[in-house]
Order: structure tokens, then C-alpha cells, then sequence
């Protein structure tokens, strides 16, 4: 019956389909999926933090329900409070709601260590200050981002209607060298499809957010499966 290997609770930002589309697509079969929603106004440092303040007000709307895990479906969403701020989020959900919980900051670290990445390169569709942000918060969490290259997008609009291609080409001309992966940032956009070409091409680990979300999601409710698509991480 559907559910019956797990149920994961998500809580997405704005109205983006891309999250539940990748969820939808690659969860592994008997696993049920619920979403709830916080507002997102715009892609900047102030609309991050008061998007992310709505997140454990949502989180309480899965306490008394039958879930495995509850996650926050965001990357920099994750991390605008500083660098233990994914930490306090994922506390601040499980004391909301009584459900473990995860965030996808802390998926893809996770992942890193699993992939004993230490530098990475990454490519984003946010703007400069927002990139500042992720490489600081990546920092004081002990990884190096050798280069970080963005599309400049601030509108929530724009955003879940990057095309796969634009994505693919910003994450083909970045320098890796020196890098241990590459990590496409953004739960919002449609980059799955570019994981597996562009490690074959560049010769290192792709990682995107939403993979690593699945991933984490996948490894913290107990669930091994090396789910086909995604890359050298589902292969660990």
C-alpha cells in the first residue's frame, strides 16, 4: 500500500512544482509524499529569512500525523541564518510538529562527507549576495568553494522556469579543477537531467539540491535504495 515503506513530509518554498516533481519521479516505490507551503516573496537575503521564519509555524501542521520525516526543501533558505542555522531549523521543526526532520543544507553536507568532498564549485540562478552567503555559510562549515557563478535571478517567478539547458551550460563552464564536485544550488530549478552527462564530462561528483534532498530524505528514514539517475552519490 502506498506509505507503507515511509512517509516524508515536505515543506516547500512559494509555489515551484520542481520539488515534488523530483521527489514524485525518483522515490523509491511505497513511499507517500506530503507538502505544505510557506510564502516566498523574492529571492534575496531579506526574502529568504522571512520566508525561512514560516517554516516552523508550517512544520506544526504535520504534528499528530503518521510521518517518517519532515524536511525543509530549501537550500539557501537553509543557511540565511548563519552557519548553524540548518541545525536550529531542523530542532525548531521537531519541536514543532514531534517528527524528525531534516533541511537541505544538511542533506547536502551529508552528502559531502559521504563523498569525502571537501572543495566544491557550484552554480546557482541567484544573484551575488546570495552567492556570497552560500560560499560563507559553506565556509564555516569547513568547505571550500573554489568558484561560484550564478544566473542573477531575484524574482520566485522567474526561477522555476530556468531551462535545464541554461543550468547545463552554467555548470559546464565552470573551472573545476581543484574541486572535489560540483554542486548545482537550488531546490527550485529542474537540474536532475544534468547530473549524469555532466560527470561524465567533467570527470567528478555532480550534486544538485534536490538529489541531495532525496538523498538525505532517503538515508535518514532508513530507505539504501541507489536510486537510478542521480548519479555517484545514490551509488555509495
Amino acid at each position: 500500500m502506498y506509505g507503507d515503506t515511509g512517509r516524508i513530509g515536505l515543506i516547500c518554498p512559494g509555489v515551484t512544482p520542481s520539488i515534488e516533481m523530483d521527489f514524485h519521479q525518483h522515490l523509491p516505490e511505497g513511499l507517500a509524499l506530503s507538502t505544505t507551503r510557506v510564502p516566498y516573496r523574492e529571492v534575496t537575503m531579506e526574502g529568504l529569512q522571512e520566508m525561512s521564519d514560516q517554516v516552523v509555524r508550517a512544520a506544526a501542521a504535520f504534528k499528530g500525523f503518521p510521518m517518517d520525516l519532515v524536511c525543509f526543501c530549501c537550500t539557501t533558505g537553509s543557511m540565511v541564518g548563519g552557519s548553524d542555522y540548518d541545525r536550529r531549523l531542523v530542532a525548531d521543526i521537531e519541536a514543532a510538529c514531534g517528527i524528525p526532520a531534516l533541511t537541505t543544507s544538511t542533506a547536502l553536507m551529508q552528502a559531502f562527507q559521504a563523498m569525502k568532498v571537501q572543495s566544491v564549485a557550484i552554480a546557482t540562478p541567484y544573484s551575488g549576495p546570495l552567492n556570497e552567503m552560500e560560499a560563507a555559510f559553506l565556509a564555516a562549515n569547513g568547505y571550500h568553494t573554489t568558484t561560484i557563478e550564478g544566473l542573477g535571478h531575484t524574482d520566485t517567478r522567474v526561477i522555476p522556469f530556468v531551462r535545464p539547458e541554461e543550468i547545463y551550460a552554467l555548470a559546464r563552464r565552470q573551472d573545476v579543477r581543484g574541486a572535489d564536485a560540483l554542486f548545482i544550488s537550488c531546490t527550485g530549478i529542474c537540474a536532475l537531467g544534468c547530473i549524469e552527462p555532466l560527470e561524465r564530462e567533467l570527470g567528478i561528483p555532480v550534486l544538485t539540491s534536490n538529489q541531495a534532498t532525496i538523498w538525505g530524505c532517503l538515508r535518514k528514514i532508513g530507505n539504501a535504495a541507489k536510486v537510478p539517475g542521480l548519479g555517484r552519490l545514490f551509488e555509495i
